[in-house]
């Protein structure tokens, strides 16, 4: 903390001289008025900061103040509850807490300078191995089986990550190499290879596979939440609540990780608008097409992705002709007795990640396995009072360490066909 401060005090004295300079060197009023003003406000915040520093004990106070520091009337009624409360036999030395409310209520403890609990202490050896904090301002790794709940959580609340080819990284590794056949055309297997009608006797054409390596490194995301001490008396309910809020927070800004991906990777096919179509529209030939595009061998995991404005026009969607009376659309439920909406039988699920109507990316066509998603362990967490240490509220964080990439880069041509085909497809802007 105190080395903080002093930062800060350095970081402010060096912008005052800074400030200083400015006024020496202003010509008009106007400026030297302004800088004044700064330097008025930045002197005072200079000042709480020595103030501060002038309050702050030493390690060693700090220290003793923590240990023999009077125990709060809150902390004390939460003690006499545990007391209250049936003693529980626990075998699983994994499972100290009962709830990751119990264990952030600790956490809280700890962080406000109360001292480490002994079940805090016994979770952070059990999970770290050596240490007991995972960083100076309060940070606790949690309990093993909440943080991959929430990983679990995470995946499970998102109708498209469960359906990607999700890999988990080892410990020891912040990226991975994957081979991957690199084909662009049917007319032979696997990028080269190719079977050949030959005489008796004759030489046998010589083949090899296309092959290239994709790397892939992590990249780390994270949510923050900022609790008040007297939600944080219903540990129970905030426990809950924050483990939902950071599943869901994790799982969208991944889903629009892989829908970002998608529309930008270089394989996926582009099918374009059709003559005269209105600007910000979507006709049934466009699905027709896209239909059309997709590789056969990823129509049986292929889903359809849309934003909500796109699905809208769903219901009054036919081919046009002859055949108006031949909708390509199926509702939820209706004749196909599904759990989801259909077109052409496949899936539709839908995400306000996608690009708005009428622009490259408002609908998708794609095949969710040929996307490669790769993850590193659960969800870490931390906790701090200092961020709004004023307004009585902590400030919980929670970082998970994932990336992704289509496994294809280019699309396929088929012998005898000019159509572009890929496992991806999307529709290009209608303006």
């Amino acid at each position: 903390m105190k080395e903080k401060l002093q930062k800060m005090l350095s970081e402010k004295n060096t912008r005052k001289a800074e400030i200083v300079k400015s006024i020496e060197a202003s010509e008009s009023v106007e400026d030297i008025k302004r800088f004044s003003a700064d330097l008025e406000k930045l002197n005072g915040e200079i000042r709480d900061l020595e103030a501060m520093l002038a309050d702050l004990p030493d390690e060693a106070e700090a220290r003793t103040a923590a240990v023999t520091a009077p125990i709060p009337p809150v902390v004390k009624a939460e003690a006499e509850e545990a007391r209250k409360a049936p003693a529980e036999v626990k075998t699983d030395d994994s499972k100290i807490y009962r709830s990751f409310g119990e264990q952030l209520a600790d956490i809280k403890k700890a962080s406000l300078g109360y001292g480490v609990t002994p079940a805090l202490e016994k979770s952070q050896r059990s999970i770290l191995g050596m240490n007991t904090q995972t960083g100076a301002d309060g940070g606790y790794a949690i309990q093993v089986d909440f943080a991959n709940r929430i990983m679990d959580s995470v995946v499970t609340q998102s109708e498209i990550l469960n359906r990607v080819d999700r890999y988990q990284v080892s410990a020891n590794a912040n990226e991975v190499y994957v081979t991957m056949v690199n084909e662009t055309s049917t007319a032979n297997v696997f990028g080269g290879i190719q079977a050949y009608v030959v005489e008796e006797g004759a030489q046998i054409p010589t083949v090899k596979p296309a092959l290239r390596q994709i790397r892939l490194g992590l990249k780390k995301i994270a949510a923050l939440a900022y609790v008040t001490d007297e939600q944080m008396r219903d540990a129970q309910f905030t426990g809950s609540l924050l483990e939902r809020g950071f599943a869901l927070a994790i799982a969208r800004l991944r889903e629009k990780m892989v829908i970002d991906n998608v529309i930008a990777n270089a394989g996926t096919t582009v099918i374009a608008k059709e003559s005269g179509q209105a600007a910000a529209s979507v006709v049934g030939k466009n699905f027709l097409k896209m239909r059309n595009a997709l590789i056969s061998t990823s129509r049986a995991n292929a889903i359809w992705t849309m934003h909500p404005d796109v699905a809208a026009e769903l219901p009054e969607m036919y081919l046009s002709g002859a055949h108006t009376d031949k909708f390509i659309y199926m509702p939820e439920n209706g004749i196909s007795v599904a759990g989801y909406d259909r077109l052409f039988g496949r899936e539709i699920i839908e995400s306000d990640y996608c690009s708005a109507l009428g622009t490259q990316g408002d609908v998708l066509y794609w095949n969710p396995f040929e996307y490669l998603e790769i993850f590193k362990g659960g969800v870490e967490t931390a906790s701090s009072i200092h961020v709004a240490f004023d307004t009585a509220q902590m400030a919980f964080r929670a970082i998970s360490y994932v990336n992704g990439m289509c496994k294809y880069d280019q699309g396929i041509t088929l012998v005898n066909s000019q159509t572009q085909r890929a496992s991806y497809v999307t529709l290009a802007t209608r303006a």
